[in-house]
């Protein structure tokens, strides 16, 4: 039984000095374990802050593009309106009373056939279609043959006004009614 116990004792006795070896090892290397794990850990923290910052530039790159197009797209939308309000001034600037002074010439100068006032308004009636073919992008159909309709009637006045003019293109009955009307003698 001796040796059982003096086993026994090695045992401890060299378990107890490798403990205390492993200890100690472990003591001087925690230092190091410490920084190796410090090293890795702030790695991975600069890799991840790189990213988040990668991340926060892409976001005020997509933030920007979408300011931008959408300035653009104002923009654009300004250009629009601009070419339509400048579409319908001169649409507006080219009928504006063409109607009433083609029949107010028209009535008062009915017998003389080459009067210099019809030729101005033969002009006023060019500007007249060049105004409806600008605006009438803007427009729908019904409005646009409106448009032409007053251009018609306003051209087959003038037309009827002007020396060597040929006939309305309704066949004259309107303007040859106007004519045989204002033809007559009043009693």
């Amino acid at each position: 039984m001796d040796y059982g116990w003096e086993f026994f004792w090695s045992v401890i006795a060299s378990s107890a000095g490798t403990t205390l070896l492993l200890g100690v090892v472990g003591w001087l290397c925690r230092g190091q374990i410490s920084h190796w794990l410090n090293k890795d850990l702030e790695a991975a923290k600069a890799k991840h802050q790189q990213e988040l910052e990668a991340y926060k530039v892409s976001l005020i790159a997509a933030t920007e593009r979408s300011k931008a197009n959408q300035e653009l797209k104002k923009t654009g939308a300004l250009r629009v309106l601009d070419m339509k309000f400048g579409a319908m001034t001169a649409l507006h600037k080219a009928s504006l009373g063409l109607y009433a002074e083609v029949m107010t010439a028209a009535e008062a100068h009915a017998g003389s056939k080459g009067m210099e006032g019809f030729r101005h308004l033969a002009a006023r009636r060019e500007a007249l279609r060049d105004a409806i073919l600008g605006a009438s992008v803007f427009l729908d159909h019904e409005q646009i043959a409106v448009l032409y309709r007053y251009r018609t009637l306003v051209g087959n006045a003038v037309d009827f006004c002007l020396p060597n003019a040929a006939p309305p293109s309704d066949g004259g009955a309107s303007m040859n009614s106007s004519k045989t009307q204002r033809s007559k003698p009043t009693t």
